[in-house]
């Protein structure tokens, strides 16, 4: 397991994520048309619009159906890898790639406890990097 690995698991998500608004986008727009046109039922031009937007929500859905089964796939491939690391190191890579946070949001959920956790911030975060290194070294020597 590498880091480039690791980030195209982050970067799908995100893909989803943005399919998934645009699929609501459009179904908003279908409905839109609907509730706003006061042409009768029988023009077939709302009706070609409709099924149009139809068609491209059912391809959107195949998508992103596809992009949720690999994302999927990839998160137990990252998960099995996982394993192999300390409880506190899967923490680390699950903040970092899984939940995608940047290393100041990675640095404060694991040191946030700490008495001295403002004052010394700056050096949790190069303890926080240097994890992030060996864990690296670690995951690409077990898989």
């Amino acid at each position: 397991m590498d880091k480039q690995t690791l980030r195209q698991y982050r970067y799908l998500v995100k893909e989803i994520e943005q399919l998934s608004e645009a699929q609501e986008r459009l179904a908003a727009g279908q409905l839109g048309a609907v509730n706003i046109n006061d042409m009768p039922k029988g023009n077939s031009i709302i009706h070609d619009r409709m099924a149009e937007t139809a068609c491209k929500m059912i391809e959107l859905q195949y998508i992103i159906a596809e992009r949720l089964n690999k994302a999927v796939a990839m998160q137990i491939e990252i998960e099995r890898a996982l394993d192999s690391l300390e409880p506190s190191e899967r923490e680390l890579m699950r903040y970092r790639y899984v939940d995608g946070l940047n290393w100041n949001r990675v640095t404060e959920k694991l040191y946030s406890d700490k008495e001295d956790f403002i004052d010394r911030f700056e050096s949790y975060q190069r303890t926080v990097y240097r994890q992030h290194g060996r864990v690296l070294g670690k995951l690409r020597r077990t898989t």
